[in-house]
C-alpha cells in the first residue's frame, strides 16, 4: 500500500498534463481529418491503390469469366443446371411409361402367379438371412459396448489413481512450506 502512495506522490502534475494534452491532440487531429476522397474533386485522376482503374476491371473480368454471360444477375443464367428443363407434358410421360414397366415387370395374370410373385419378394431364405443379419449386428454392438465400458473403466481407475498421487504430492509440499 505504501509502495502505491510513494508512486502517486512521485509523479509530478507537469508529466500527467503533458500527457493528458498529447491524448487530446491526437483524438482531435483524428477526428477532424478529412480523407482523400472527401477532398478530391469529380473528374480528377486520383492514382490511389483503392481505386480501380476501368480498363482494369476489364482484363479482370474477362480473365475470371468461367461461364458465358447470358443475361440473368450478374449475367449468367439465374437456373441452377441441374434443373430438369424439359416440360411437364415430357416430364409426364417419362413418369407413365416408367409406372407401364413397373406393372408389367410385376403383373400377374392369375392368382397362381401373384402367389408366386410374393414367395419371390418375401421368401423364407430372404427373412432368414435378413434375421440372422440383425442378430449378428446385436450381437456385435453388444460386443462393442463390452469393450467400450471395459475401457471406461480403465481410464477411470487410471484418473482416480493420477489424482491420489496428486493429492499427495500436494500435501507434501503443503507441509513442507509450512
Amino acid at each position: 500500500m505504501n509502495s502505491s502512495v510513494n508512486f502517486f506522490k512521485s509523479l509530478k502534475l507537469s508529466r500527467i498534463l503533458v500527457i493528458f494534452f498529447a491524448g487530446i491532440l491526437l483524438f482531435v487531429s483524428t477526428a477532424c481529418n478529412q480523407s482523400p476522397s472527401v477532398s478530391k474533386a469529380d473528374g480528377v485522376d486520383d492514382n490511389t491503390p483503392y481505386r480501380i482503374q476501368e480498363n482494369t476491371a476489364s482484363q479482370l473480368r474477362e480473365t475470371y469469366s468461367t461461364e458465358p454471360e447470358q443475361g440473368g444477375m450478374n449475367e449468367h443464367l439465374d437456373v441452377d443446371p441441374r434443373r430438369d428443363l424439359t416440360s411437364p407434358a415430357a416430364q409426364a410421360d417419362k413418369l407413365i411409361n416408367q409406372a407401364e414397366r413397373n406393372i408389367q415387370q410385376r403383373r400377374a395374370s392369375n392368382p397362381k402367379e401373384a402367389v408366386d410373385n410374393l414367395r419371390e419378394t418375401a421368401s423364407a431364405s430372404k427373412v432368414g438371412n435378413t434375421l440372422e443379419n440383425a442378430t449378428e449386428r446385436v450381437g456385435q454392438s453388444l460386443k462393442e459396448m463390452k469393450e467400450g465400458a471395459q475401457r471406461g473403466a480403465q481410464n477411470l481407475k487410471e484418473n482416480v489413481e493420477s489424482a491420489t498421487d496428486d493429492v499427495s504430492t500436494n500435501v507434501k509440499r503443503s507441509v513442507r512450506d509450512m
